[in-house]
C-alpha cells in the first residue's frame, strides 16, 4: 500500500516524513525476534554477532527494538517498482548481469580479509568458528544489479537515499520531484520471513554504516504491491535534502563511494574474465558457451582475459588491512562472556593469519 496525494502541495517534505516514519516505528510491535534472541539496549549503532544453523555467522544491525525495515528511492513510480536486475530479462541482458556478479564474487574472494572469513576462522579458546560470505549481497551494496533490494534498519539512511541521486560515483541532493520511502513489516520471526536476509557488517567500508538487509525479489515482482510493504511519497526540495544529509552523522561515510573496492570495480567495468564466464555457464549448462563468449566480447573485439579478477599489490597499496580489521571488530557488540572471548580472539587473527593468504603481487601489510 502506498500513501500518496495527487495534490503535490499537500505532500509532506522529507523532514515532515521523517517525523511521520518515527511515529510508525514507535507504534509497530516487535514480532521478528527468534527464540534465541533478546532485546539489546544501548547498542543502536552496533552489529550483533549471530550464529546461524548452517554454521555461517552474520553481523546483524541491532533491530531488537523495532518491527520495521526501510527503503528510500529518490524517484517515485506509483504504478510499479521492479528491480533493474529483472528489467528487459532477455538472455543476453541476464548473461551480462550474471557474469558481472560472478566477476565481483571472484574479485572479493581475492581480498585477504574476505578470504579469511570465507574460509572460516577457528577460535579455539571460545570453541567457535566464524565463517562469513555473501558476495551477491555485497555486490548490491556496490550498485551492481542483483535480485536483492537493499533495506535498512535506519529511517535516516533510507531518507538519505530517498533525497539523493547516485551520479558519477557520488551522491547529489535532489532539488525537485517526488520521492518515496517504504517500510517493510517484519510480522513473524526473522528466519521465517521468505526472502529476507542479513547483509549487515562486512569487511568492505560501504557496509559499515548502511545497516543493511537484503530482500530477494522474484522476476517482475512489483515491490509496490508486495505483502507487508507500505510507502509514503513526499515532495523533494533541495533544502530538505541538504538538511537530511546534515542530520545523519555518518553522511560523509555513506556518501564516500570511492573506497578501494569501488575503485577496483571501476577498472574492471569493461573487462571480461574467463573464469566468470565459466562459472555462469556451470549454472546454465543449456547455454552455448561459444555464443556467450562472442556476445560478451563483442565477437572478439574485446579480449577475454584469462583466469579471474584479483586485487593486486597496487590496488591495496593504500589499504591498511589491520586498521580495517580493527574498525570491523569495533563495530561488533559484545554482551555475553563468550562474545567477549570471541572478540578477544578475533582481534588477534590478522597478526596470525593474514601473512598466509595469497595476494597477487604480495604486498606488505602496513601497521
Amino acid at each position: 500500500m502506498i500513501y500518496q496525494n495527487t495534490d503535490f502541495d499537500k505532500l509532506p517534505d522529507a523532514l515532515e516524513l521523517r517525523r511521520i516514519l518515527n511515529i510508525f516505528q514507535d507504534r509497530f510491535p516487535v514480532k521478528h525476534l527468534m527464540p534465541s534472541e533478546s532485546i539489546v539496549d544501548g547498542a543502536e549503532d552496533k552489529y550483533l554477532l549471530t550464529q546461524l544453523s548452517d554454521g555461517m555467522t552474520v553481523l546483524k544491525p541491532n533491530i531488537t527494538h523495532q518491527g520495521l525495515l526501510f527503503y528510500g528511492n529518490s524517484e517515485f513510480n506509483s504504478k510499479q517498482f521492479i528491480l533493474p536486475y529483472f528489467k528487459d530479462p532477455n538472455h543476453d541482458n541476464m548473461l551480462e548481469r550474471n557474469v558481472t556478479l560472478e566477476q565481483f564474487k571472484l574479485l572479493i574472494e581475492s581480498f585477504p580479509l574476505y578470504a579469511m572469513l570465507k574460509n572460516g576462522i577457528d577460535l579455539p579458546k571460545s570453541n567457535t568458528k566464524i565463517r562469513m560470505e555473501n558476495p551477491y549481497g555485497i555486490a548490491s551494496a556496490y550498485h551492481l544489479d542483483s535480485p536483492f533490494l537493499n533495506l535498512t534498519s535506519s529511517i535516516d539512511i533510507a531518507l538519505f537515499y530517498a533525497t539523493h541521486k547516485y551520479k558519477d560515483n557520488k551522491y547529489i541532493p535532489v532539488k525537485d520531484g517526488i520521492g518515496v520511502v517504504y517500510f517493510y513489516v517484519m510480522d513473524k520471526p526473522f528466519g521465517q520471513i521468505p526472502g529476507l536476509f542479513t547483509l549487515g557488517l562486512q569487511v568492505f567500508p560501504r557496509t559499515f554504516y548502511n545497516k543493511q538487509f537484503l530482500l530477494r525479489l522474484k522476476p517482475n515482482e512489483n515491490f509496490n504491491e508486495k505483502d507487508g510493504v507500505f510507502g509514503f511519497s513526499f515532495k523533494q526540495s533541495e533544502k530538505a535534502s541538504e538538511e537530511i544529509a546534515e542530520t545523519i552523522s555518518a553522511y560523509k561515510k555513506i556518501g564516500d563511494t570511492n573506497d578501494f573496492l569501488a575503485k577496483k570495480l571501476a577498472k574492471l567495468s569493461d573487462k571480461v574474465y574467463q573464469k566468470a564466464v565459466e562459472l555462469n555457464y556451470s549454472y546454465n549448462p543449456s547455454d552455448d558457451f561459444g555464443d556467450n563468449v562472442n556476445y560478451l566480447t563483442n565477437n572478439g573485439k574485446k579480449p577475454l582475459l584469462p583466469g579471474a579478477p584479483q586485487f593486486t599489490k597496487e590496488d591495496l597499496n593504500d589499504v591498511n588491512l589491520y586498521d580495517l580489521w580493527s574498525r570491523f571488530c569495533d563495530s561488533i557488540y559484545c554482551e555475553s562472556e563468550k562474545e567477549y572471548l570471541i572478540m578477544e580472539e578475533l582481534r588477534k587473527v590478522p597478526f596470525m593469519m593474514l601473512s598466509l593468504i595469497h595476494i597477487s603481487e604480495p604486498t606488505r601489510l602496513r601497521c
